[in-house]
C-alpha cells in the first residue's frame, strides 16, 4: 500500500467512524478493522491515535475500541451501559452490572454513581472511561439467571443484578460502597423492589455470613417479611460474625450479639441522606 493511499485512509477515519455509528455500531475490535474500515492495521494504528487524541475514539482495552458519538464528546464517552456487553464479550467473560451502579439503575441510589461497577468471573483492573471509570469486582461463579436482568439501551442490551442480588453484593463487596451505613441506606431503598422468591435463590450463591448481615439490615429497615425469607434461606446455618466488616470502620469497643442473626453489633446503623438511626435489636 502506498504512503499516499495510507495517508488518505488516515484522513478518512473520522468519516468511517461516523458511518459505523449510523448503522448502530459503537464498538469494534482490532481484528475487525480491515473488514469494517477497509484499512490496514498499520494505517489504522496511526489514524486511531489521532482519533483518540481528538476525543473521537477510546481504547479501554488493548485491541478494543469505542467510538465517541459527537453528542457524547463533552462526556468523553458514550454511556458505559451501551458498550459493556460488547466489552465483556470481547474479554470472553460473563458479567453483570452490579453494586451501587445497579442500585442507581433500580432507582435506589442516594446520589449519582461515578464508577460503573461490574461483577465478572474474570479478574480485571479498573478501566478509565470518559470522565469516570469502569470498576471490576471478581466472583468465580455467576449467579443463576433468575437473579440477573437484561436491560435495553439505545445500542443494545446489558446484564444487571436483580434488586435482591444487588443488596447482597453491597455487603459482600465492602469497597463498593465504602461503609456499612451507606450500604444499609441503599438496601433500605432497594427493599421494596426485592422479590421474596429471589431471596431463596441467593442461598448457595451468596456466602451465609453475607446473608446474615443482609437479614439483620432488612429487619432494621423495616422489611420484616424479607428478613423472614432470609432467615428461612439460612436455615440455622449461621455462626457468630461481625456485622461491620468495612475497612473504614474501626473495630473494638462494646459489643452486643443479635441472637437471631448471630451478628456482633457495636453501634446503631445510621442511614446516609437523612441521618435516621435504627437501633439494633438485641437478643
Amino acid at each position: 500500500m502506498s504512503r499516499i493511499y495510507e495517508h488518505e485512509m488516515i484522513e478518512q477515519l473520522p468519516d468511517k467512524l461516523l458511518r459505523l455509528l449510523s448503522i448502530g455500531r459503537l464498538t469494534f475490535s482490532k481484528d475487525e478493522v480491515p473488514s469494517l474500515l477497509g484499512m490496514s492495521h498499520s494505517a489504522f494504528e496511526d489514524a486511531s491515535q489521532r482519533a483518540i487524541n481528538r476525543g473521537r475514539l477510546l481504547r479501554p482495552r488493548r485491541g478494543f475500541y469505542v467510538i465517541v458519538p459527537p453528542q457524547e464528546m463533552a462526556y468523553g464517552a458514550p454511556p458505559a451501559a451501551q458498550v459493556i456487553d460488547d466489552l465483556m464479550r470481547y474479554e470472553g467473560a460473563p458479567y453483570y452490572v452490579g453494586l451501587l451502579k445497579a442500585a442507581e439503575l433500580h432507582g435506589a441510589a442516594h446520589q449519582a454513581v461515578m464508577a460503573f461497577q461490574v461483577v465478572s468471573t474474570k479478574r480485571m483492573p479498573s478501566i478509565p472511561y470518559g470522565r469516570g471509570v469502569i470498576d471490576f469486582f471478581y466472583n468465580g461463579t455467576m449467579p443463576p439467571d433468575e437473579l440477573i436482568e437484561r436491560r435495553q439501551t439505545a445500542a443494545g442490551f446489558f446484564s444487571l443484578s436483580s434488586a435482591a442480588l444487588t443488596a447482597a453484593d453491597l455487603l459482600r463487596y465492602p469497597r463498593a460502597s465504602g461503609s456499612i451505613d451507606a450500604a444499609a441506606s441503599v438496601i433500605g431503598d432497594l427493599a421494596e423492589q426485592i422479590e421474596s422468591a429471589a431471596i431463596a435463590s441467593l442461598r448457595g450463591v451468596v456466602p451465609t455470613p453475607t446473608l446474615q448481615r443482609l437479614g439483620y439490615i432488612l429487619e432494621q429497615v423495616g422489611a420484616a417479611e424479607l428478613a423472614n425469607d432470609v432467615d428461612k434461606a439460612i436455615a440455622g446455618d449461621g455462626r457468630r460474625i461481625e456485622l461491620d466488616t468495612f475497612v473504614a470502620t474501626p473495630q473494638g469497643g462494646p459489643e452486643a450479639l443479635d441472637d437471631r442473626w448471630k451478628v456482633v453489633v457495636r453501634r446503631p446503623l445510621e442511614l446516609d441522606g437523612d441521618s435516621q438511626e435504627f437501633s439494633p435489636r438485641m437478643g
